[in-house]
């Protein structure tokens, strides 16, 4: 099959997936693994592996848990306490 059909058989599809109202993410996922299936049935196993090794990737480990120290600081209060401590200890240093 050439390619240029599949790509546009995959796009049409993705249109008509996002406009049932399916988010972006599943559509392309859903999308994603229908065509590892039709175009490399051996590849299977692969899915497994890939989101795997992209659940490991520390950038996506490490970014959401500084967010969520960050709103547990702010929600806490010690944010501010800390900001008042340090406003009152430093008051008199210029600059």
């Amino acid at each position: 099959m050439e390619w240029s059909i599949v790509l546009g058989i995959m796009f049409v599809s993705l249109l008509l997936l996002m406009l049932t109202g399916l988010p972006i993410a599943f559509s392309l996922g859903l999308l994603g693994i229908i065509g590892i299936l039709i175009f490399w049935p051996q590849g299977l196993p692969a899915i497994g592996l890939i989101a795997m090794e992209t659940g490991m990737n520390f950038v996506l480990i490490a970014v959401p848990l500084f967010i969520f120290m960050g709103e547990v600081i702010l929600f806490s209060g010690f944010s501010a306490n800390f900001y008042d401590t340090v406003q009152k200890w430093f008051r008199a240093i210029p600059g």
